[in-house]
């Protein structure tokens, strides 16, 4: 089954960011808002949810690649979801298991799961299966997170446990007027001077940790990458 993949070029955001007034500790009034984060809570308060993403990717102003997404999930009355993929040019995988794929569709009707792909160059292929509990729960258990290393649980569209470590981002953190997000943001940053490469990324989580609005653009000289989604919960 197919895994999500939310977070485009995470990796930036885990790296040191030379010349930036390094925060050691969250201010107080980041830190009660961020230490209100839980998995468990997350979960609960969001049952149902419906997310939008688009990637492209850009060089000398044409485009070359693109990505769409929608992905609809319930959990409470229900265990359903409904994920529709669309892939071109430079954003189809070539390795893994989904490996020149340029249409994907998936549905989840409680145990009973059903696929439709399509390869370059192929015909649509539809399979169907009765899923395990089990394989039913993780598939749902994804959309929020996929991995749990010492109680961080990262690798989806929960951010909690990822904010709580970062510390030295908080100078770019901002809580709403409300109390009800927060909003992680750089704007136009030199990531690579050498390839004059320019970042900019957003993130924008509610108060239990669960991604709101996503942001990511990055250039040089040739080639852009603008990738976003927005998450809606029920």
């Amino acid at each position: 089954m197919h895994k999500h993949r939310p977070l485009i070029l995470l990796t930036f955001l885990m790296l040191p960011l030379s010349g930036c007034n390094i925060t050691p500790t969250f201010p107080e009034e980041l830190n009660e808002f961020i230490s209100n984060f839980n998995i468990d809570r997350a979960i609960s308060n969001h049952q149902k949810g419906t997310l939008i993403y688009e990637s492209t990717i850009l060089e000398n102003d044409a485009e070359v690649g693109k990505e769409t997404k929608t992905y609809t999930y319930e959990i409470n009355d229900k265990f359903s979801a409904h994920n529709v993929e669309i892939i071109s040019g430079s954003l189809v995988p070539t390795t893994g298991s989904d490996a020149n794929i340029i249409y994907l569709e998936e549905t989840l009707d409680n145990l009973n799961f059903k696929k439709i792909y399509q390869k370059k160059d192929e015909v649509k292929i539809e399979t169907e299966r009765v899923l395990t509990k089990n394989e039913r729960n993780l598939y749902l258990q994804d959309f929020f997170y996929t991995s749990n290393t010492n109680g961080a649980y990262n690798g989806g569209y929960y951010l909690g446990d990822w904010l709580k470590a970062r510390a030295a981002l908080a100078n770019y953190m901002t809580v709403d007027e409300t109390n009800e997000t927060l909003t992680l943001e750089l704007d136009d940053f030199i990531f690579d001077e050498r390839n004059d490469v320019w970042l900019t990324y957003r993130y924008v989580v509610d108060k239990d940790g669960m991604i709101l609005d996503y942001y990511f653009h990055a250039y040089d000289d040739v080639t852009t990458l603008t990738t976003e989604f927005t998450i809606t919960y029920n």
